[in-house]
C-alpha cells in the first residue's frame, strides 16, 4: 500500500498530524535490533613484561594478556554450556562446567592460527572488558570449537549462558542488518 499520496494530500489539512504520522512510519521502518547485553573478546596470554595485567574474578590468579583480541564476537556463531572431565590429580578426574564457543569460517582460521602458534599459552575470554574464562592451549584447535572454563558460579551459569546466547543472536542480527 503506497502511503505517500495520502501523506502528501494531508499536508494542507493537518500538517502537524501528517508530520507525526510520517515520523512514526519512518521510525518504524528504521528500527534496529536491540543492542547486545554482552560483548565477547578472546585474548592470548602474553609475557609478563609486555602484556596487560589482570586477575581472574574468582580465583584471583594473575595473568597478562595481549593488548588486542585475536577473536571477537563478530566471528562467534553460537555458544553452549558443556561439561568436560578434568584431571585434578593422577588418580582424580572430575567434571567441570565449560563454555563452548563455535566460530564462523574466518574465526576458525584465526583460532587455529592462534593455537598452533602459541602452544603452552592460554586463551582468555573477556565479556564487556572483564575476564570471565580461561583455557590452556594444549594443542592446535582445528574444529573451530573453543572450550573455556568460566569463573562463574555453577548456579548462575545457565542464566549467564542464556544471556550470552541472546547477545550473540542480537549481535549477529545487527551485523546482518547492515
Amino acid at each position: 500500500m503506497n502511503l505517500l499520496p495520502r501523506l502528501l494530500g494531508c499536508l494542507g489539512r493537518a500538517p502537524l498530524l501528517c508530520a507525526l504520522l510520517a515520523a512514526t512510519l519512518f521510525g518504524a521502518s528504521c528500527q534496529k535490533p536491540p543492542e547486545p547485553k554482552y560483548i565477547a573478546e578472546f585474548y592470548l596470554e602474553s609475557p609478563a613484561d609486555t602484556g596487560i595485567a589482570f586477575q581472574m574474578p574468582t580465583t584471583h590468579l594473575p595473568f597478562h594478556r595481549m593488548a588486542d583480541p585475536f577473536l571477537n564476537q563478530a566471528s562467534v556463531t553460537r555458544v553452549e554450556q558443556g561439561q568436560l572431565n578434568v584431571k585434578v590429580s593422577d588418580n582424580l578426574v572430575r567434571p567441570a562446567n565449560c563454555l563452548m564457543f563455535y566460530f564462523d569460517q574466518d574465526g576458525q582460521k584465526r583460532l587455529y592460527m592462534a593455537t598452533a602458534g602459541n602452544p603452552t599459552k592460554r586463551i582468555f575470554l573477556f565479556i564487556n572488558s572483564q575476564p570471565v574464562a580461561v583455557r590452556p592451549i594444549d594443542q592446535p584447535i582445528e574444529d573451530g570449537m573453543l572450550f573455556l572454563f568460566p569463573e562463574v558460579a555453577d548456579a548462575d551459569l545457565p542464566a549467564y549462558v542464556a544471556d550470552l546466547k541472546e547477545s550473540i543472536k542480537r549481535f549477529n542480527d545487527l551485523k546482518n542488518s547492515r
